[in-house]
């Protein structure tokens, strides 16, 4: 069954149906105003949000992981493909799916479908709804949310101990170097600035975002234009490995020659997993635009 594009009538039938299998299967447990597992911790997790499974897979064991999204498995956007092999089932947002998995704990992110979520809160299935992704404090609580959640909080805050400290190493060392200005621009011309993980990130890495500077909030769509007057010293866009169309594309476009990124060739591909993740993962991305951006002191290292 499928919840977008059916008849109303088979979709409050499947609902009914939904509900009333719930009903003899779960029962809600309240603590601090939340539903919580009848069984603790939770053996039976399903994830339905990509920072969920990145995270998850951090925390517990995979026996304790019934399924993740089927964005784990995608090496165009996921930072745990092998990790995720280890879990049998993948799923999409789709309820009457998951419940069939017969899960004690559901995540689920402020993206996913409202009609689901709401849904699933009906069943009595205890829902951790994750916060909002907009800044690297923001993951950190996450992670800690998820670790209360789920009965593993000594690791979760280790998981975010290592995150600190692998950051504050980063702003240590390109603390006296000069903060060239930067944007990242991704496919369609979008630009990110205030109110986003990549701002902080290249903070963090030793640059100043010149999508900042300029005003921008949140993701916003930016002319070739507005690219020239803006002229960043340093282009970042992300992509896949061994496929550098956006980049290619950037330094052949000869309405951007004077561009300075583009005249000198500083423009640079981050990993699309790296650049998109809002888990743990936001510190490789950090070290690897302070590395482009500062290389004289990042000698070369092995792969952490």
């Amino acid at each position: 069954m499928r919840f977008h594009g059916v008849r109303p009538a088979r979709w409050v039938g499947g609902g009914l149906i939904i509900l009333l299998v719930a009903g003899f299967v779960y029962r809600p447990h309240r603590l601090r105003g939340d539903l919580t597992p009848p069984v603790f911790p939770p053996q039976r997790i399903v994830s339905l949000s990509l920072a969920a499974d990145e995270i998850l897979l951090a925390l517990a064991p995979p026996e304790r992981i019934a399924a993740l999204t089927y964005l784990a498995d995608d090496p165009r956007v996921s930072n745990v493909v092998a990790e995720a092999r280890r879990i049998p089932h993948k799923v999409r947002a789709n309820a009457e799916y998951v419940l069939a998995l017969q899960p004690d704990l559901i995540i689920v992110s402020a993206y996913t479908n409202a009609a689901v979520k709401a849904l699933l809160r009906t069943t009595g299935v205890p829902l951790l709804e994750l916060g909002q992704f907009a800044s690297l404090a923001a993951v950190e609580q996450n992670i800690l949310a998820i670790g209360q959640a789920i009965g593993e909080a000594d690791k979760a805050h280790a998981l975010v101990a290592m995150m600190q400290r692998r950051l504050q190493e980063v702003r240590q060392r390109v603390a006296a170097a000069p903060r060239p200005r930067v944007l990242y621009y991704s496919a369609g011309g979008f630009v990110l600035g205030k109110g986003t993980t990549m701002d902080e990130m290249i903070a963090s890495a030793g640059g100043r975002n010149v999508a900042l500077e300029a005003g921008v909030e949140r993701a916003k769509k930016l002319s070739q234009e507005r690219l020239v007057v803006l002229n960043p010293s340093v282009i970042l866009v992300s992509g896949e490995e061994g496929q550098e169309g956006l980049r290619e594309l950037l330094l052949a476009d000869p309405a951007l020659q004077e561009v300075e990124a583009i005249r000198t060739g500083r423009v640079h591909t981050i990993p699309r997993p790296y650049a998109s993740t809002v888990s743990q993962y936001v510190v490789k991305c950090v070290e690897a635009i302070a590395k482009i951006l500062h290389p004289e002191v990042f000698p070369p290292m092995e792969e952490r």
